[in-house]
């Protein structure tokens, strides 16, 4: 399964494991999967995905509320069974890194932690919970603090074929960004 294969690569990368600060995760994790740093000058306007199994997408989000800016990154793709899908990638400043949250170190009880996979009807009921509870702020990004979203912007990166990503990825050794 070729985009289970790129999360792996990402999940076993030590760099990006290394991650511990919430705008270096779009930043690095765009550099290992595309060659290049990604930016942010489009922003996008639907969920929908339009690349077959052999492609993936990267998308950043920036989520706001009262008292924090959170950025985040969802790695789309097609599973076996043909369902399209994503897989989240976040650290969080001085909570935790990424290989934290990847390896189910950071999730807290009560807290939804990180999936290789899970539905696109998902990224919606994580949206609408962000913007209408103040406790889904804790609960997805798997911290205490209570938090309504007051805004969020997501950009597309492009599709990318997987193979070539995977490659990167498993290169990748530099960084460009905050590390702890």
């Amino acid at each position: 399964m070729p985009g289970q294969d790129l999360v792996d690569a990402i999940k076993a990368n030590e760099t990006l494991q290394a991650i511990s600060r919430c705008p270096a995760v779009p930043v690095d994790v765009s550099r290992a999967i595309y060659g290049v740093v990604k930016d942010d000058s489009t922003k996008a306007e639907d969920l929908e995905f339009t690349g077959d199994a052999s492609k993936a997408e990267l998308w950043h989000f920036d989520v706001k509320s009262e008292s924090y800016l959170h950025h985040f990154v969802a790695l789309i793709w097609i599973n076996d069974q043909g369902k399209t899908g994503f897989t989240l990638f976040m650290a969080y400043e001085t909570k935790y890194t990424l290989g934290q949250y990847m390896s189910g170190k950071s999730k807290k009880q009560g807290m939804i932690g990180f999936e290789d996979f899970r539905e696109m009807s998902e990224m919606k009921t994580i949206m609408q919970s962000l913007i209408r509870q103040e406790d889904a702020w804790g609960k997805y990004f798997n911290v205490s603090d209570t938090e309504k979203l007051k805004s969020v912007q997501f950009f597309k990166y492009g599709h990318v074929d997987i193979a070539e990503a995977i490659a990167r990825v498993e290169e990748f050794r530099g960084h460009y960004a905050y590390y702890g």
